[in-house]
């Protein structure tokens, strides 16, 4: 036994110095790590990308909602949900739902003030809102001053990745208050505030 292991060693050594063959063990071992952080990058870079562009489309769309001085046709709000799925550029469905709010009383307390909806509108896949269901955008409404409207833009997007093993399917949403610029409300239709 004891004559064995100068021996062992000695070819543990040998093995170890031996540099021949390296490359392609260290391919080997390495290309598939390597590999899957190629995927990570493109599955990540993929949904930060789209969710950009819900964030860029929904500006749009609320700044473009922002300009009206008359009341919308629905006409209207369907190019605008036309627009919005053209700029986020996808092919997961996109959804986009408005919203009118005005504040009746007590406007500079946060806590107090009575928000009520005027009109909600919602593109097919959404539903738009309710009395009830519009409640919880209110904490999402800036302070406000009496009589005062604001349009609410939310914009969807149902994000499926192309390799669902590092992130899973995903609904990426962004909101944006408006207020109206040029007129003191924008209605929809025969739907108005005031």
């Amino acid at each position: 036994m004891s004559a064995m292991r100068p021996r062992l060693r000695r070819l543990l050594s040998a093995f170890a110095r031996d540099a021949r063959g390296v490359v392609s063990v260290e391919a080997a071992l390495v290309a598939p790590l390597l590999l899957g952080l190629f995927g990570v990058s493109f599955v990540w870079y993929d949904a930060f990308r789209t969710k950009n562009e819900v964030v860029k489309g929904t500006y749009t769309v609320a700044d473009m909602i922002s300009r009206q001085q008359a009341s919308l046709p629905s006409e209207a709000l369907d190019g605008l949900a036309f627009a919005f799925d053209f700029m986020v550029r996808t092919e997961a469905p996109t959804a986009l739902r408005l919203t009118s709010i005005v504040c009746m009383e007590d406007c500079d307390d946060p806590v107090n003030r009575r928000l009520e909806m005027c009109w909600s509108w919602a593109q097919t896949g959404l539903v738009a809102h309710d009395t009830t269901t519009v409640k919880n955008l209110f904490k999402a409404i800036p302070l406000m001053t009496l009589g005062d409207t604001v349009i609410v833009t939310e914009g969807m997007v149902d994000y499926h990745p192309l390799f669902d093993r590092w992130l899973g399917d995903l609904v990426l949403r962004n909101t944006i208050v408006t207020r109206p610029r040029f007129a003191p409300e924008i209605g929809y239709e025969d739907q108005e505030c005031f």
